[in-house]
């Protein structure tokens, strides 16, 4: 995608978030905005741990968070917006955001609609060594599948669910 990502403001009040931390935090989103899969990867710990919990999937390692990313990616060409708000505490982050997308690519067996998609969700970011070591993910599942026109949560999705 071409549009570029405002890299965040960094607080005065970084509630025990090293500041290194929240300018990686800010790489870790323009790259991930612009689709730079080397760029989000560089920013990630080889150990991290990506939990989706509306799927019910946690995904390991640089590996598994790239399954992540490209899955996104692939359905709906992700955009962040640029309303996105961190709140830190305690040496971790917590990211508000709201990102959009047109259903382009097959999403957990769901074949392209071509609709768009508006994703309202809050991640939680932890970090370890200078690098990013995980992120949890809270959003609406039955938001998105109304959105795309899906009146039930496919198979699959139920399936998937038994990882976590």
């Amino acid at each position: 995608m071409s549009q570029t990502y405002k890299i965040p403001t960094i607080p005065d009040d970084t509630g025990g978030v090293d500041k290194a931390n929240l300018q990686l935090l800010g790489r870790h989103l323009a790259a991930e905005n612009v689709q730079d899969m080397e760029g989000t990867m560089a920013t990630l710990a080889e150990d991290c741990v990506f939990i989706d919990q509306a799927l019910g999937i946690k995904y390991d390692g640089k590996e598994g968070a790239r399954r992540y990313y490209s899955m996104w990616w692939n359905a709906f060409g992700i955009i962040t917006q640029s309303d996105h708000r961190h709140f830190t505490s305690e040496g971790l982050v917590i990211s508000e955001g709201r990102y959009q997308g047109v259903h382009r690519g097959e999403f957990l067996g769901i074949a392209p609609t071509n609709r768009k998609m508006e994703l309202k969700l809050a991640t939680i970011i932890t970090f370890s060594n200078g690098l990013m070591a995980g992120e949890r993910f809270y959003w609406n599942l039955a938001s998105l599948l109304t959105q795309l026109g899906v009146d039930r949560i496919p198979k699959n999705v139920e399936k998937l669910g038994a990882n976590l």
